[in-house]
């Protein structure tokens, strides 16, 4: 069926980036230059203080020369910097103005043609299996909250991704506050024994492991896997999350109400269970951990890797998703991520953003899948099997494009034997605060 890239490696905004390195290095060759000018001129003096001392001509001229030809490259290099640092500012400026116009033009073309774009939503949906592909499910959400703020589609005009993060993080703050689970707390429950599984080492070896947690029993719903693995003689471990799951009794982290948790707590409650899960598998400070995430498991991943504690325990560089949407969670740079994408998938688009374009964070996007007879259908539609997913990443490693290269060579493991477990979260309910509601009921008696 063909995939596209969207990698970019010199993305127009990255020109303020550029900037701001070379106001950076000016201001370091200012610095040394005033070093070598105050060090040449002690020199100078050294030299005068001894040869007067020996009673013999000073002849250092030339550290004096030196030290005046310094201070000269000081002051170029200090107009230099302010000159920088003014082009910085002035890019940035041109940036921030042309992102605002273009904003505000993508919104009145969406909200003045809107009746046009449902139609095409509609005629799209109808070859899709009811269901809107990707692009059109970032339109739609992108209309209804234009429709819905004034302030957006008439002057101020937010950035979109910052248009849609907002309202989908209020509505899940409102959801997480007032919600029937805002009394749980996730916790490691049960583990299982050491299994193993035999994987080529590819990223054929991923899909394998989240096959594992797809196809188990609804009983198992609530695991996930830490697998281990050893690359270059160090120990790498891989933390596979599932995708959403059946509501079941609510203690299921990955039901629905686990996308709540993505968005209001950007999944703080995970770090807990599986920073402990990692301590058991073996995992110590400064270990290599790499993420991976099917649909609502690749949010919780995209927000893991920004979690300060994680990263400052354990060598977090490395995640890949599959269907999951993410555009709305901005990685830190050092971050090398890889998304992959079906253009027909309703779900990657329900945040209502496309992935940002990073030299190391890169997305996949396939145009629709290859044998559709062999998929089932889901809540979600064929698109989003992860069974396709797996067929999306087989046809990317078997007909690679160059800018791919890296990321498959960065994210291969040992062909062989491949030791996992799986550990289970779940919703406890929060020890109550005895002391405090016995306050309350005082407070309340003695008012009446």
């Amino acid at each position: 069926m063909g995939y596209d890239v969207n990698y970019n490696a010199l993305d127009y905004a990255q020109s303020r980036q550029i900037c701001q390195q070379v106001y950076g290095q000016l201001q370091s060759v200012e610095t040394q230059l005033m070093r070598a000018s105050v060090i040449a001129q002690e020199c100078q003096q050294q030299a005068q203080t001894q040869c007067f001392a020996a009673g013999i001509g000073n002849r250092g001229y030339s550290l004096g020369i030196l030290a005046d030809k310094l201070r000269t490259g000081y002051h170029h290099a200090t107009e230099a910097v302010i000159d920088a640092r003014r082009l910085e500012e002035k890019v940035g400026a041109a940036i921030e103005n042309y992102v605002r116009a273009e904003t505000r033009i993508e919104n009145s073309i969406l909200v003045s043609a809107k009746w046009q774009v449902l139609v095409d939503v509609w005629n799209n949906m109808r070859n899709n299996d009811s269901r809107p592909p990707t692009k059109d499910m970032e339109t739609i959400l992108k209309l209804l909250v234009l429709l819905s703020s004034p302030r957006d589609r008439f002057g101020f005009a937010r950035p979109q991704p910052l248009m849609m993060h907002e309202t989908t993080e209020k509505l899940a703050d409102f959801l997480s506050t007032w919600g029937p689970l805002r009394n749980k707390d996730l916790k490691l429950g049960d583990r299982e024994s050491v299994k193993q599984v035999q994987v080529d080492g590819k990223l054929n070896s991923y899909y394998q492991l989240h096959k594992i947690l797809n196809d188990a029993d609804p009983k198992d719903d609530g695991k996930f896997i830490i697998a281990e693995a050893e690359k270059d003689g160090k120990k790498v471990y891989l933390v596979i999350l599932p995708g959403t799951q059946e509501e079941g009794d609510h203690n299921n982290p990955f039901d629905t109400y686990g996308i709540v948790d993505a968005f209001s707590l950007e999944s703080e409650n995970f770090v807990g269970p599986i920073n402990e899960a990692l301590d058991i598998s073996g995992a110590r400070e400064g270990d290599e951990v790499i993420l991976s995430g099917y649909s609502q498991g690749g949010i919780h991943i995209a927000n893991l890797m920004k979690n300060k504690f994680l990263r400052k325990k354990f060598k977090m560089k490395k995640m890949l998703t599959f269907g999951s949407p993410i555009g709305h969670i901005d990685l830190p740079e050092d971050i090398r991520s890889l998304s992959i994408e079906d253009s027909k998938d309703m779900v990657p688009g329900t945040d209502g953003v496309e992935n940002k374009r990073k030299k190391d964070q890169i997305t996949v996007k396939f145009d629709g899948p290859r044998f559709e007879e062999q998929l089932d259908e889901g809540l979600f539609g064929k698109p989003h099997d992860l069974d396709n997913y797996g067929d999306h990443l087989k046809e990317m490693v078997d007909n690679p494009i160059p800018d791919l290269h890296e990321n498959l060579r960065e994210f291969a493991l040992p062909p062989g034997p491949l030791n996992y477990r799986k550990f289970k979260i779940e919703r406890k309910e929060r020890p109550r605060n005895t002391k405090h509601e016995k306050w309350e009921e005082e407070k309340y008696s003695s008012g009446r």
